[in-house]
């Protein structure tokens, strides 16, 4: 159950208690009323039957018998039951029981065991009354204790109050069909408003979710559509965005610091051939200079131009291959090579090494390489650069499918710096002697993780290295 939904029905089991509660006190209070007026109108006939039967038994003699006492009694309650209103029947009960008794109610025994003494205001009267139900119908009974003859009787007056106490319970059906309805527009309105109220608050979960895949790895996003409560589908949902962005700012942090690290390592690898130039740049204008020293310098400035030059272009290099789209394919390994053989050929010339290429298939299926042509080209010619430069005389270049490795017999590396030789500008013992920027590894590196493939090295001092860039599938 959604928050919506939640919110809904708890508005509507306050609603209902709420009205529940007002239907029963208005009910409880309509029931009093009815009761009191029952009980008023009851106890002003029984006034004015006991001021008759008084009157009228007032006539007899107390020498009379027992017997003829009661029948006189009767006779003359009787008379007075007679001019009484439509609707009330009267009791008249002596120590012996029942001397007249049209309404078939023990009136006696249900005022001693149902009845409340009650005071009629402004008089002196007290009497009994109580308010049964009793063969399907509701009845008023009061009574009142008077001595005559020098005998209590008990005289009381029941009046069928079931039109009025009908008339309550069909008010209280009413109110309860009235208030059901009330309730049910309540509900679809609550509903209606809350899904209006909430928006922003959907509306913020779908932007952290927006925020959360942008930025988080794939395996750290997961959906929240199976969580049911909006709280706690935006609790998730700012859990992952807070985790996808700061994820995000690790991954901007580290790559600030490496750009900080780079301009350090540039601007320390400019300042020599820099300096250089504009020292010579100095002597060419302002000294006298033999022919020879002139040439001298000429060549010195065109070859440290050069040499920026080639730091610019390997710059670009680094720099494009982390901010250039490109577009992977299917490569072919025995194309591949062969345009591999033709780029290297000159350097294999120039540099004096013996180059031995090697592709391997599996099976009789074509085998290839997934990725970028010209990235992937860049690479193994970086590779073949570095093992030149380390003083390699035999290199050897194995293709297969998603693998390429090679291998050389150069100087070597040192074992505590091989987690260091990838990084920009970082230039090892071996390779210092060589002319370079230490820049060829961290351009490998860059393209291998463009492939998501895995970079590995090992290395033995005096012996080479093999580089092994291993894709994944």
């Amino acid at each position: 159950m959604n928050l919506r939904m939640k919110l809904t029905v708890g508005i509507v089991v306050l609603l209902m208690a709420a009205l529940g509660l007002c239907c029963g006190i208005m009910i409880y209070k309509n029931i009093q009323l009815q009761e009191k007026e029952a009980f008023s109108y009851t106890f002003g006939e029984e006034k004015s039957v006991i001021r008759q039967f008084e009157r009228l038994s007032g006539q007899f003699s107390n020498a009379i018998s027992d017997q003829t006492q009661r029948s006189l009694h009767k006779y003359a309650f009787s008379e007075v039951a007679l001019t009484s209103s439509e609707g009330s029947e009267f009791v008249l009960q002596g120590p012996d029981g029942d001397i007249y008794n049209n309404s078939g109610i023990d009136a006696r025994a249900v005022l001693e065991n149902y009845g409340e003494r009650k005071e009629e205001a402004h008089t002196a009267y007290t009497y009994m009354g109580a308010i049964i139900f009793w063969e399907h119908e509701y009845f008023c009974v009061v009574g009142v204790e008077r001595e005559m003859h020098q005998k209590t009787y008990t005289i009381s007056v029941v009046r069928s109050i079931t039109d009025s106490m009908n008339e309550v319970k069909d008010l209280g059906g009413f109110c309860i069909g009235i208030g059901l309805f009330m309730l049910f527009l309540a509900a679809a309105g609550a509903f209606v408003y809350l899904k209006w109220q909430l928006r922003p608050l959907q509306q913020f979960q779908r932007d952290a979710n927006v925020i959360a895949e942008k930025y988080a790895a794939a395996e750290a996003v997961s959906r929240t559509s199976d969580v049911s409560d909006e709280i706690r589908s935006l609790e998730k949902s700012f859990d992952q965005m807070q985790e996808a962005v700061k994820i995000h700012i690790g991954e901007v942090e580290s790559k600030v610091e490496e750009q900080n690290m780079l301009l350090s390592a540039l601007a320390h690898e400019m300042r020599t051939p820099v300096t250089a130039i504009t020292g010579y740049a100095y002597a060419l204008k302002h000294a006298k200079l033999t022919e020879d020293q002139r040439k001298e310098a000429i060549e010195f400035v065109d070859s440290e131009s050069r040499r920026l030059e080639r730091l610019s272009t390997k710059l670009t290099q680094l720099i494009s291959v982390e901010h250039t789209k490109f577009t992977f394919s299917n490569i072919d390994l025995d194309d591949f090579g062969q345009r591999l053989e033709q780029i290297l050929y000159a350097k294999v010339a120039e540099q004096g090494v013996h180059v031995i290429f090697s592709v391997k298939k599996e099976g009789e299926k074509n085998s290839c390489l997934y990725g970028d042509r010209d990235l992937l080209m860049v690479l193994v010619t970086n590779l073949f650069d570095n093992a030149c430069k380390a003083g390699a005389t035999e290199i050897q270049i194995r293709l297969q499918d998603s693998r390429i490795e090679v291998d050389d017999n150069g100087s070597g590396i040192e074992r505590g710096e091989l987690d260091k030789i990838m990084q920009p500008f970082y230039q090892g013992d071996a390779s210092r002697k060589q002319e370079g920027f230490g820049l060829g590894l961290a351009i490998c590196k860059r393209i291998a993780r463009l492939h998501n493939a895995r970079m590995t090295v090992s290395s033995e001092v005096g012996i080479g290295s093999r580089f092994i860039v291993q894709m994944d599938g």
